[in-house]
C-alpha cells in the first residue's frame, strides 16, 4: 500500500483559475520521493502517464503540495508550494493520477470522464479526502472525498478570507502541512532592518539597520505591528562619534546594542537601555563591534569585535590594521558600568601561522593570526559554557571557553567540493539562465551567521555559509593562471558561459608555489551546514538552495549573482516547535526563507523556502517560542 495519497485538489478563483494544485500526505516516511510522481487526465481524455517525478523526503505525517506556478499559489494561501510543476495545471473537470513506480497507486476524480457536471466537479472550488481513506489505487471513489460545490471559491481573494476555505492538511487526518509551515502574517516598513531582537515582556521588537537609530516596534498585534518608538543613538554620551548600530540583543527587559565608532579601527561601545528605552549606561570594547549576544543565564554578555582594518575593502594591509576580539562582558545590573570587561583575543595563536593554514585556516599572507582573525557572529552552548564565533574571512570557527574568556580552539571548516554530485553550481551569469553543474571548483564555506542547539545530549551549530571576500584577495577565473596538468581543458573552463566569470580567492590554490592555480577556490558554498561541537561536519545541504530555487521559483533565482555567491545564506536561526527542532536559513539574494527540520542533525530534510514578497535581502532571523509569542503561536 502506497505511503503517499492525494489528499486534496483546488481550481482557484484568481485570475487565470490558480492557483490550481494538488495536495499530497505522506502516511509514512519517505526516504526517496523520486519513487513517487503525478500525472493529469484532462477533460476525460484519459491518462496522458507520469508527468512531473517529486525529489527529496517527506516524513510521516507531511503535507506536500503540488502548484502549477508559485505566485498565485503564495497569494492566496500565504505560503509556497512543495513543487511546481505542469501536471497541475488542472481545471475542475480534471482527473489526477499518483503513479509509484510506474504504477497508478491513488487517483482522484475518473481519468476518461469530464468532470463537468460530475458529482466530483471542482470548477472554482476544492476538493479534500475524508480523513482515514486512501489510497484508492486506480478506481476513483467518490465516497471517499468532500467537495465544496463548484464556484465555491468565485470572487475570493486568499484562503485566509474565503467563505468557504480549502480545508488545508485535513484530508490525512493528524500530520504537519509541511509547505504551510511557515506562512506571512504580517509586516511593517522600516528605513531599514538588520538584527532584531525581542522582549516578551514588553511584546517589543528593537531593530538596527545600521543607522545611528533603534526602531521600536510593537509586536502586541503580530498581524499587525507599528512602529512604537525610536531611540536616538547620538543623543548619548559620545553619541556624536558614531557610525551607527550593528547589532542588538535582548535579556530579562535589558537592551544592549553595538555601537562602532566614527573612525572605524577606533574601539566601539555596548550602550544599554532598558525595555522601555531608558538610556542604562555604556561601556568600551574593540574595534568594529558587529554582533553581540546573551548568555542563555542573561548573566553575560558577549561582544564579536570584527576590527577591520583601514582599507575601503578591508584590504589587511592597510593600517592601522586592529586586532579581532571577543569582548566577554561580566554584567552587573545595579550599575552596568561597574561591569567586568574581558577580552578573549587570539595572540596565543600568533607565530602558528603556518600550522593554522596546512590545518586549513585562511590566513592573509604577511598578517599574523591576531590581527587576521575577525570575529563576525557569535553562538552559545545551551548550558551557556561555550561560545561559537565565526570568523568568516579566515573559513574558520574560533571555540571560546566563557568562564575563562579564553579562545580554546580555532575549527578550520574546510571546503566543498563542487565536483562532486549533489554538490552543483551556476557558475556563470552569462549563460542565459539557470545552469547548476558540477565543476572542478572548491567552495569556501566562510559563515556569517552560526546558531546552536542540542540532540541526543551533545552540542550542535549550523551555519550559514555566504561567503566573504576582502576585494584585495578576489579575481575572476579568467584573469588567472591555471596549471595546465591540474585543469588541461583551461581554454574552455574559462570562458564567460563556464567558469570564466566566477568569483574565486586570488591568494589561496597555488598548492606547489610556481605561480599558477593549482585548485580553485570560491566564496561560499552556497548551503548551510551542520556541525558537531568539535567541528565535524554532520550535514550539508549542498546545492538543495539553487535546485529548489531552479525547480520551484526560478525567478527568485538571480542568474546575475551566479557569477558571485549565488543565492548567498546570510541569517541563521533555530528552534524547537512542537516536539521538532527547526532550522531557518535567510537567502539574501533570492529574498526567501529555507526551512529545515533538523531534529535528526545528519539528516536534516527540507520543509519549505518561503519568499518574503516585497521584503527584500533577509539579514538577521528571530525565532519567538509559543511560550513568549504575543499571539501563543511561534513567529519568525
Amino acid at each position: 500500500m502506497s505511503n503517499l495519497i492525494i489528499t486534496g485538489v483546488i481550481d482557484g478563483p484568481l485570475p487565470g483559475g490558480l492557483p490550481k494544485a494538488i495536495e499530497l500526505y505522506a502516511k509514512a516516511d519517505i526516504a526517496d520521493l523520486s519513487i513517487y510522481g503525478l500525472g493529469s487526465a484532462n477533460n476525460g481524455g484519459g491518462t496522458d502517464g507520469e508527468e512531473f517525478t517529486l525529489t527529496g523526503s517527506a516524513a510521516q505525517g507531511d503535507y506536500l503540495y503540488v502548484a502549477s506556478e508559485a505566485d498565485g499559489f503564495a497569494s492566496f494561501f500565504g505560503f509556497a508550494p512543495n513543487f511546481v510543476a505542469a501536471a497541475a495545471s488542472i481545471n475542475g473537470d480534471d482527473a489526477i493520477e499518483l503513479f509509484e513506480n510506474g504504477s497508478v497507486v491513488d487517483v482522484f476524480g475518473e481519468i476518461n470522464v469530464d468532470g463537468t457536471g460530475q458529482p466530483w466537479d471542482y470548477q472554482d472550488g476544492w476538493a479534500v479526502r475524508k480523513a482515514g481513506t486512501g489510497p484508492d489505487g486506480a478506481a476513483f471513489n467518490v465516497n471517499n472525498w468532500t467537495f465544496s460545490s463548484p464556484d465555491a471559491l468565485d470572487n475570493q481573494t486568499s484562503n485566509a478570507t474565503a467563505s468557504t476555505p480549502f480545508p488545508l492538511g485535513q484530508g490525512g487526518g493528524a500530520g504537519t502541512p509541511a509547505a504551510s509551515f511557515l506562512s506571512r502574517l504580517g509586516g511593517l516598513s522600516l528605513g531599514g532592518a538588520e538584527i532584531s531582537a525581542f522582549d516578551p515582556t514588553t511584546q517589543q521588537l528593537f531593530v538596527v539597520s545600521g543607522q545611528t537609530t533603534i526602531e521600536v516596534v510593537d509586536l502586541s498585534d503580530p498581524a499587525n505591528p507599528t512602529l512604537a518608538s525610536t531611540l536616538d543613538l547620538t543623543i548619548f554620551p559620545g553619541g556624536g562619534n558614531i557610525a551607527g548600530a550593528n547589532s542588538v540583543a535582548v535579556s530579562n527587559g535589558l537592551v544592549a546594542v553595538a555601537v562602532g565608532a566614527a573612525t572605524v579601527t577606533d574601539n566601539g561601545r555596548v550602550v544599554f537601555f532598558n525595555s522601555s528605552g531608558v538610556f542604562q549606561g555604556q561601556l568600551e570594547v574593540g574595534a568594529l563591534p558587529d554582533m553581540l549576544t546573551f548568555t542563555p543565564d542573561g548573566a553575560t554578555l558577549l561582544v564579536a569585535n570584527e576590527a577591520q582594518s583601514a582599507g575601503s575593502d578591508n584590504e589587511p594591509g592597510v593600517l592601522p590594521n586592529p586586532p579581532g576580539s571577543i569582548s566577554v562582558i561580566r554584567l552587573d545590573r545595579a550599575n552596568l558600568n561597574n561591569s567586568t570587561i574581558q577580552t578573549a583575543g587570539f595572540t596565543a595563536f600568533d607565530g602558528q601561522e603556518a600550522a593554522l593554514r596546512a590545518q586549513g585556516v585562511r590566513i592573509f599572507p604577511g598578517v599574523s593570526a591576531s590581527v587576521d582573525f575577525e570575529p563576525e557572529y557569535i553562538t552559545v552552548s545551551e548550558d551557556g559554557s561555550r561560545a561559537f564565533v565565526t570568523l568568516q574571512e579566515n573559513n574558520a570557527i574560533a571555540v571560546v571557553d566563557i568562564a575563562t574568556a579564553t579562545v580554546t580552539e580555532i575549527q578550520a571548516l574546510g571546503t566543498q567540493d563542487h565536483s562532486l554530485a549533489g554538490n552543483g553550481l551556476d557558475a556563470s551569469d552569462r549563460d542565459s539562465g539557470s545552469n547548476i553543474q558540477l565543476q572542478p571548483v572548491r567552495g569556501l564555506y566562510m559563515p556569517d551567521a552560526i546558531a546552536s542547539f542540542s540532540a541526543n545530549g551533545q552540542t550542535y551549530y549550523i551555519t550559514a555559509n555566504e561567503g566573504d571576500g576582502r576585494g584585495v584577495d578576489e579575481a575572476r577565473v579568467s584573469s588567472l593562471t591555471l596549471d595546465p596538468t591540474a585543469f588541461p581543458d583551461a581554454a574552455t573552463l574559462q570562458a564567460d558561459g563556464n567558469l570564466g566569470r566566477l568569483t574565486v580567492s586570488s591568494i589561496d590554490g597555488d598548492t606547489d608555489g610556481d605561480g599558477d592555480f593549482d585548485q580553485l577556490f570560491a566564496f561560499g558554498s552556497r548551503s548551510f551546514s551542520i556541525w558537531d561541537g568539535a567541528g565535524n561536519q554532520v550535514f550539508d545541504s549542498g546545492d538543495d538552495f539553487e535546485q529548489i530555487l531552479a525547480a520551484n521559483f526560478p525567478t527568485l533565482l538571480d542568474d546575475g549573482r551566479s557569477d558571485n555567491k549565488g543565492p548567498e545564506p546570510e541569517g541563521v536561526t533555530v528552534g524547537v516547535i512542537g516536539d521538532r527542532t527547526y532550522a531557518f536559513i535567510g537567502l539574501e539574494r533570492a529574498s526567501g526563507i529555507m526551512a529545515y527540520d533538523v531534529t535528526n542533525p545528519a539528516e536534516a530534510r527540507f520543509i519549505q523556502f518561503l519568499p518574503s514578497g516585497s521584503d527584500v535581502s533577509p539579514e538577521g532571523l528571530t525565532l519567538i517560542p509559543a511560550d513568549q509569542s504575543p499571539n501563543g503561536q511561534p513567529l519568525l
